[in-house]
C-alpha cells in the first residue's frame, strides 16, 4: 500500500502486508503553508492511496476540506 498526494512526509506511509479487512493509520502526512498557497488564497489536501489485491490494483482518492489562507486586516 502507498499514499501519496500534496502533503510532506507521506513516503512514511506505507504498509507491505495489510491482512483483508484489517486498517492502517498514516500519521505522517503534514504540509507546511508556502507562499503559493497564501497566493491561492486556500490549501486543499488531497491523497491516493494505491493497493494490490488478489484481484489487482486498486486505488483511491480523497480531497480535504478547503483551508481559507486570506488575510484579515
Amino acid at each position: 500500500m502507498t499514499v501519496t498526494g500534496n502533503q510532506d512526509n507521506l513516503a512514511r506511509c506505507h504498509y507491505s502486508s495489510l491482512a483483508p479487512g484489517a486498517s492502517y493509520n498514516c500519521r505522517y502526512g503534514t504540509h507546511t503553508i508556502s507562499n503559493a498557497d497564501v497566493t491561492a488564497g486556500s490549501y486543499v489536501p488531497q491523497l491516493a492511496v494505491t493497493g494490490q489485491s488478489v484481484a489487482g490494483n486498486a486505488t483511491s482518492g480523497t480531497t480535504g476540506e478547503s483551508v481559507d489562507l486570506s488575510a484579515s486586516h
